[in-house]
């Protein structure tokens, strides 16, 4: 069986499936197979080359205006065949589900089978509900972005909004989950 890990968060950069530098920094800290990463961003559709730079600003515009359009039937239309894709290359996904990623995930209306393969590790999520498939949430009690949707997160870590990714503990709980996809295989 394979198993791959890959990011869903919101694009900061609508026309980009790049991913930024710290979501490529943490690919290269897994003790993971380079073939076992996904180095392309959501949704999947556009080469993910390059390191990903926008504003902060500008990215959190982006990612509200993509939360908000993904309630819609034409969101899942469009980006549910690229998802799919991607998640079919391998048996197993770990999914590294960042900010509104839960929601976009949510939102694509994938089939119970689809999501039986994968399993969530959300950080910071800004979702209205939990994902319909096998997933934990990691929330801290600095971010108030977060903690108005998941104000009792699976696990506690010590991090801003934009900073799960730098702290050990999604590190670390991320390299023990694709350990265990692995020895469900």
């Amino acid at each position: 069986m394979t198993v791959q890990v890959a990011f869903l968060t919101g694009q900061s950069d609508p026309p980009s499936c790049a991913l930024a530098a710290d979501q490529h920094a943490f690919l290269d800290a897994l003790p993971a197979a380079e073939h076992e990463k996904v180095r392309c961003n959501f949704p999947y559709d556009r080469a993910g080359d390059g390191v990903l730079e926008v504003a902060l600003w500008r990215a959190s515009l982006n990612n509200i205006k993509q939360y908000a359009a993904s309630r819609s039937g034409a969101f899942a239309r469009a980006h549910r065949p690229p998802v799919l894709e991607m998640l079919s290359k391998a048996d197993r996904t770990l999914l590294l589900a960042g900010s509104c990623g839960i929601e976009l995930l949510n939102n694509l209306h994938l089939p119970a089978g689809v999501l039986r393969s994968v399993f969530v590790l959300g950080y910071g999520p800004v979702a209205r509900c939990r994902p319909a498939c096998a997933h934990e949430i990691a929330g801290s009690r600095r971010d108030w972005i977060s903690r108005l949707w998941f104000p009792s997160p699976d696990a506690w870590a010590d991090a801003g909004h934009r900073g799960y990714l730098a702290g050990e503990h999604v590190r670390s709980r991320c390299a023990e989950l694709l350990e265990r996809l692995r020895s469900e295989a």
